[in-house]
């Protein structure tokens, strides 16, 4: 009934006994009349003009020769005949023009609406990605090799192939779409080529997806692990991607790449917003025009992206764009840029995360560098303060200490005075003062009144912020710079330069998290840091993402580098890069009145220089002296001449002093002469 509604041009009817009866001789696998049945389904289809379900069917029909060209294959590879080709000949399948079919779905879907997307595995053989990435020539990015068995005899015009790599690990998930840089053309066999990003983030990844986009068909592999099973697949077997242990993808930028940091701003005042520094280095890129996205990757924190500055570099903001977002303008290869970002915190955290991704336009194209750091934010140092107040003068002994178990270097200790006040410094010498855990440091402050002050006093207007100024290096800034140092002139001057931005962050790492407590301490004192064997720092982590041979070869120089290098030297001279700055505001205490007390004995004249002595249980008569100031008030005038009661006693030692006469005494004092 279904051929002779076709014959008869009843397309409509046709299809419908088709539909029904095309599963029916699937179930008994009778695949000739499978096969013929699904080419006149096709088109009928195709006379109705519902193009969407012939393209369908053209699939299903070109699925159809792929999955018994499969059967054939494997019945030739178990009779060990040798085929690179698929034979022609007729197994089963009936007459079935496979060009036809593939051209015509492809132009018929130029006019649907929507993409179709199918799966790769009922078209394609095994797929794989080479796990080691290239990086371009003359420009930031990367690329990978990506290979693909096309199973069709006919050639396809694929204007888009695509592979998707994604983060590996837990965490938020990160991915990059890699493409070819131009249409592909898809022939039977194995099929090679080079899929590349402009975006480039560090870390590990494996392969995620593929997607091959020919006019309006979209196919597509998900979940592919990364493998070398071509090299299986080109010797003539199909291989079960399921059976093969996935790998993954080490990406890391160029040397001559953008690079990117994020740093606390070196210099804090504890009375200002604080605000973390990103400083861009471009390489080899001249930036025409660039944007900073900037994002909180902690609950609580407050970007000002809206006061953001430029510091130490010839470049400017644009314009103000969006929030969370920085436009800036040129900038020339091999220079610096520093962006400063004013931030908030709502919570009490130690660390800050951020999502910070840097879009920029040269003339080579446009590219993208994104990373996602993580830094403290807790202060390094803790300051007390203990006055001693005198009669023209009062004195502050500050108290350093660390507040981490990092130790410091106390750099500049500076107190600044104000209008009416002046303030005196100690020296800390040319080496700074070490501070450890459980060493602080003591420093002592003379602060004095101006004589000019009087009359900002009577009017209140007298300044009494002092501001203290601690430049400090941490010792952890001091090892990392130093052996970053060392071992980047060692790459400098060995073949493997090109992997530094690979090596440099993995050593720094595993470094940073190796030191314990005794050991910063030690190096404290001693200024030398033992960076120890191959062995202890986890080097085969960073290496299994390169090549086999080169991983061998940089084995090799890495574990003679480490016999070579004994201990690495901290530098004595300040290095003002790495040094750091807070500023915290010292108010003057208020005192209403200050009395200092002297104890005067009468023994013998005072014109003589020799030691008065006296016999045991002798009467010393003797003399308390006591004076008073009010210049330390600075809420009234040194003229006020309102009284105020107070009272001395004396105490002393009994076993050792026997004190006559009146010991206790109530008084009262104005603001001139002293009370004797």
């Amino acid at each position: 009934m279904a051929a002779l509604r076709f014959f008869f041009a009843d397309y409509a009817g046709a299809a419908s006994y088709l539909q029904q009866m095309v599963p029916i001789y699937a179930e008994h696998s009778w695949s000739f009349l499978e096969t013929t049945m699904l080419q006149m389904h096709a088109q009928c289809l195709k006379k109705l003009e519902k193009t969407e379900e012939y393209i369908y069917m053209a699939l299903k029909i070109l699925a159809k020769w792929v999955e018994t060209r499969k059967e054939i294959s494997i019945r030739e590879a178990r009779r060990e005949f040798r085929r690179t080709t698929f034979d022609q000949t007729d197994h089963g399948l009936g007459d079935i023009d496979t060009k036809h079919y593939l051209d015509d779905l492809l132009l018929s879907s130029k006019v649907l609406k929507q993409q179709i997307s199918i799966s790769m595995d009922d078209y394609f053989g095994p797929i794989s990605v080479d796990p080691y990435i290239r990086h371009y020539a003359d420009k930031d990015g990367f690329q990978l090799l990506l290979r693909i068995q096309y199973l069709l005899p006919e050639a396809m015009h694929a204007q888009q192939v695509r592979l998707r790599i994604v983060s590996w690990g837990e965490g938020q998930k990160r991915d990059i779409w890699l493409a070819a840089d131009e249409a592909q053309v898809m022939e039977a066999g194995t099929v090679k080529m080079m899929v590349g990003s402009n975006i480039l983030m560090p870390g590990v990844y494996r392969v995620d997806k593929v997607e091959i986009i020919s006019e309006n068909i979209s196919f597509h592999h998900d979940s592919l692990p990364t493998s070398t099973v071509l090299s299986q697949a080109a010797s003539g077997t199909l291989v079960s991607m399921e059976n093969t242990q996935p790998s993954f993808i080490l990406v890391w930028p160029s040397p001559s790449a953008l690079e990117a940091r994020l740093s606390l701003c070196k210099s804090i005042h504890l009375e200002k917003p604080r605000s973390v520094e990103i400083k861009v280095s471009t390489g080899w890129n001249v930036i025409t025009k660039g944007e900073l996205l900037v994002r909180a990757g902690s609950a609580g924190l407050r970007l000002h992206t809206a006061d953001a500055e430029i510091v130490d570099s010839r470049a400017t903001i644009r314009e103000k764009a969006q929030t969370g977002v920085v436009a800036f303008g040129e900038v020339a290869a091999v220079s610096d840029m520093t962006i400063r970002i004013p931030y908030r915190l709502e919570s009490d955290l130690n660390e800050i995360s951020m999502k910070i991704e840097i879009s920029y336009s040269t003339p080579k194209g446009d590219f993208i560098y994104a990373f996602h750091p993580t830094i403290s934010v807790v202060l390094p140092l803790g300051v007390n303060v203990q006055d001693i107040f005198k009669e023209r003068a009062f004195f502050s002994r500050f108290t350093v200490n660390a507040a981490t178990p990092i130790p410091l270097r106390l750099l500049e200790c500076e107190l600044e005075g104000s209008r009416d006040f002046a303030a005196t410094s100690p020296p800390l010498g040319g080496a700074g003062v070490d501070v450890f855990g459980r060493q602080p440091a003591s420093l002592l402050y003379r602060i004095s009144r101006k004589q000019d002050g009087q009359g900002s006093q009577e009017e209140g207007l007298l300044q009494t912020k002092l501001s203290m100024q601690i430049t400090y290096q941490c010792l952890d800034d001091e090892i990392l710079t130093a052996v970053e140092a060392t071992i980047s002139a060692a790459l400098k001057n060995s073949p493997f330069q090109d992997f530094s931005r690979l090596l440099v962050p993995a050593l720094l790492a595993n470094i940073r998290t190796r030191l314990t407590v005794n050991d910063l301490e030690v190096i404290g004192m001693l200024r030398e840091v033992d960076v120890g064997p191959f062995d202890r720092l986890q080097w085969d982590r960073t290496l299994m993402g390169l090549r086999p041979e080169l991983r061998e070869k940089l084995i090799i120089w890495l574990t003679e580098w480490h016999e070579k290098l004994s201990l690495v030297l901290l530098p004595d001279a300040v290095d003002t890069e790495r040094s750091r700055r807070i500023t915290i505001p010292v108010e003057i205490p208020q005192m209403q009145v200050v009395h200092t007390a002297q104890l005067r004995m009468q023994l013998g004249s005072d014109e003589t220089s020799q030691p008065a002595l006296a016999a045991m249980g002798q009467v010393i008569p003797a003399t308390l002296m006591l004076k008073h100031t009010r210049k330390w008030d600075m809420r009234v005038s040194s003229a006020h001449d309102d009284l105020l009661e107070f009272y001395y006693e004396i105490h002393a030692n009994p076993e050792m002093w026997l004190v006559g006469g009146q010991k206790r005494r109530q008084f009262s004092v104005k603001a001139s002469p002293p009370f004797c």
